[in-house]
């Protein structure tokens, strides 16, 4: 069965926790960014119009068409950003502090490692957001994730990386940020695995372990279900062995942006 996730909200040196989440500081870092606010170095906002958008929030993402503007703002470059949690954070993150980069996963597909070391060092962005999995496959969840990692410690950004409880097999007390992670589902061991790329990176880096999410706006995966069975188009069975923390993805969103 999935862990207890835990509960207690607390602060040391090393690590952070706030409740539902695991806030885990695998590496600290005071390096700067070397184009800094006013430089010579350009961001983008893409505009909405053309073909080829993808939708994100209120605000539409293109590889194509874009208008240059001088850099003034950090950058805050998101992986995975169309996904139920990226909508949460984009949209907490729309305010004047931050020029988003969120591309599509057809546009930058985080197993090509050519392709991620190439958009995250030409941008050299402030801070990344990896969000992107998925939950069938360890090459996305691992290669992936190593990509990111590497390219994000390359260009001297941020790493904030997102992470399960499911890296846990499940046991009646809380879990710390010291425990050893023994999953027994395969989509949590890989994202130990990747939780352990993030670690050998050399990244400036956070992961961040979250449990059950939900939301009012957007539904998570799980809410649909519930409503599928609700109104009788699912028989699906849910899980009686658990016990779960579930948080609104709106707060794990403002959560993590008070790390950046």
């Amino acid at each position: 069965s999935s862990p207890l996730s835990a509960t207690a909200c607390s602060i040391s040196s090393e690590v952070v926790v706030l409740s539902p989440l695991h806030i885990v500081w695998l590496c600290m870092s005071t390096r700067t960014q070397p184009a800094g606010s006013g430089s010579a170095r350009c961001g983008w906002r893409a505009i909405a119009a053309g073909a080829g958008a993808d939708t994100v929030g209120n605000r539409t993402w293109h590889d194509r068409g874009v208008r240059w503007r001088p850099r003034r703002k950090r950058i805050m470059f998101v992986t995975g950003a169309s996904g139920f949690l990226g909508r949460h954070l984009v949209a907490a993150s729309e305010s004047g502090e931050w020029e988003l980069f969120a591309p599509a996963s057809r546009v930058l597909d985080v197993r090509d490692r050519a392709r991620v070391h190439e958009e995250i060092g030409s941008w050299r962005p402030n801070v990344v957001v990896h969000l992107a999995y998925r939950p069938d496959d360890r090459r996305t969840i691992v290669d992936g994730t190593r990509n990111v990692a590497v390219a994000a410690a390359a260009a001297g950004s941020r790493l904030l990386h997102m992470s399960t409880d499911l890296v846990f097999a499940g046991r009646p007390l809380p879990y710390t940020e010291d425990d050893e992670p023994d999953a027994t589902m395969q989509y949590g061991r890989w994202k130990a695995e990747a939780e352990r790329e993030v670690r050998e990176s050399g990244a400036a880096a956070l992961v961040v372990r979250a449990s059950l999410m939900y939301g009012t706006d957007h539904l998570s995966p799980q809410q649909h279900d519930v409503e599928a069975v609700l109104s009788g188009r699912s028989t699906l069975r849910f899980f009686t062995d658990e016990y779960r923390c579930p948080a609104h993805a709106a707060d794990i969103a403002a959560a993590m942006r008070l790390l950046f």
